[in-house]
């Protein structure tokens, strides 16, 4: 009995002991993550878990603190769908009973570590400058870090879905685009980040030219077909003729270099529509192709003599011409000439003679009594000019033979003006210029009567004086005689 009422007072005083460490004493929380590994990746989930050993989870009331920063949520587990770098750091968390309104303790700080995706990049592995539509390029994608990728290409943030490989092939469309590449695996991480856009131009196909020369051209003559498609190199041409499905045939007169296409001996059958359209095989490329050109063949060349014979023919027809023109103005030159030293009256013969004028009256007693003429006589210097008027009197014969009844002279002495035109001097011996008429009658013994006008005009010294020649004091006169046919007294 004794031994029973002990037990029953052991069991009282344990009972009332816990009852009281329950009552006065402070619970703990406690903190966990899940995924419980030591590095976790940017965009995946994360769950905080707060657990209080007193009661139930539905007693408390909860409180979260991330390095000196409250949370805001009040439930016993904290969620981040997907954590970035600024999520890292360290987390507690706390409890308050509802009902006793006592807090737990905090519980012990938790570090989590954000871990940036492994970066992927793009790049261009075709080098060729200018792209041109339906041309190919080579895409590759790096990304840094791990293994067993899975690559993923989009194009102005579509999905390609047919590629799935590091290195992309993509037949460029007739618009520029972005390209971007992206990284996924089974293992953590699973996910690399988007890669950069690489921006791809695309050009225009570009137009073809084609020139022709000459063109018409000639039977026999050569044709030169040239296309030239922009200033890139690397193009390769065909030829079409009469339809751009009908690429011409090459012999031994149709011949390609480079960018031209020769036709040696050109015949009627060369004749017809061409076009030209530049290709670069290796990239499966072609410029669009040249609007059409038409090549007509003649049948006969006049060839190079029928210029040259043109032109020999139009300068014999100048050159006689002007040689006409040239002997007109000569003609007249020589006329005007003859009209100055020569005035004839009457066409009988002339006769001459370098008589001086008293001299001359006995030389006109052998001429006959119709003679009538104008010539001009030389002696040295001196000029003559003996005039005798036909007069068909019945006394002329006799008075032939006696000389003419009446002798006019015109003495004229002519000298050069002086360029500088120099003063003349008072002495009208050293500047003569006078006329002094003078009449009388001639016989056959001499000079009876005799008019005439004695003019002399002194040459003016030039600027550079030449060495003088000595002449006669007549080298310099001028003598015209006139001669009636009548003589006086009859």
């Amino acid at each position: 009995m004794e031994h029973t009422l002990l037990c029953l007072l052991l069991l009282l005083s344990t009972h009332i002991y816990s009852g009281h460490s329950e009552d006065d004493g402070q619970a703990k929380a406690v903190l966990t993550i899940r995924p419980k590994s030591s590095q976790i990746f940017s965009g995946e989930s994360v769950t905080f878990r707060c657990n209080i050993q007193r009661g139930k989870v539905t007693d408390w009331e909860y409180t979260w603190r991330k390095d000196v920063v409250d949370l805001f949520s009040r439930k016993h587990k904290y969620e981040i769908s997907e954590v970035n770098i600024s999520n890292s750091g360290n987390y507690w968390c706390l409890g308050r009973h509802i009902d006793q309104k006592k807090d737990s303790k905090w519980s012990d700080a938790v570090t989590l570590t954000v871990t940036a995706l492994p970066t992927a990049s793009v790049k261009m592995v075709t080098t060729q400058e200018t792209l041109y539509p339906r041309d190919t390029v080579k895409l590759q994608c790096d990304i840094s870090n791990y293994t067993g990728w899975t690559y993923h290409w989009l194009m102005n943030k579509e999905l390609l879905s047919s590629q799935t490989s590091k290195t992309s092939t993509i037949s460029l469309s007739d618009q520029a685009g972005q390209y971007q590449c992206q990284g996924t695996r089974t293992k953590r991480p699973q996910n690399s980040y988007l890669s950069s856009s690489l921006h791809i131009s695309v050009t225009a196909l570009p137009e073809t030219t084609l020139t022709v020369n000459p063109n018409p051209a000639y039977k026999g003559e050569t044709v030169t077909l040239t296309c030239s498609v922009g200033s890139d190199s690397g193009w390769s041409y065909t030829w079409h003729k009469d339809n751009t499905k009908k690429v011409v045939t090459l012999s031994d007169r149709h011949t390609t270099t480079g960018a031209t296409f020769t036709i040696s001996r050109a015949a009627e059958s060369d004749q017809g529509l061409y076009w030209c359209q530049g290709e670069i095989q290796s990239r499966s490329i072609s410029s669009i192709i040249s609007d059409p050109v038409t090549i007509t063949v003649k049948g006969v060349n006049p060839g190079p003599s029928t210029s040259v014979l043109v032109g020999v023919v139009v300068g014999l027809v100048v050159a006689g011409v002007l040689l006409a023109i040239l002997l007109v103005l000569l003609c007249r030159y020589k006329k005007a000439k003859d009209s100055c030293c020569n005035r004839i009256f009457s066409p009988p013969q002339p006769q001459s003679t370098n008589l001086d004028p008293q001299q001359d009256q006995g030389s006109t007693q052998s001429q006959a009594p119709d003679a009538g003429y104008t010539h001009l006589q030389h002696d040295g210097a001196n000029i003559y000019d003996t005039i005798t008027p036909s007069d068909n009197d019945d006394n002329d014969a006799g008075t032939a033979t006696a000389g003419s009844s009446d002798v006019m002279y015109a003495q004229i002495q002519l000298k050069q003006l002086d360029k500088k035109k120099k003063k003349m001097t008072a002495d009208p011996k050293e500047n003569p210029v006078y006329s002094a008429v003078k009449t009388g009658k001639t016989t056959a013994t001499g000079l009876v009567d005799v008019t005439y006008a004695e003019v002399n005009l002194k040459q003016k010294a030039k600027a550079k004086k030449k060495k003088e020649t000595a002449t006669p004091p007549e080298a310099d006169l001028v003598y015209s005689q006139l001669k009636p046919c009548t003589a006086p007294g009859t």
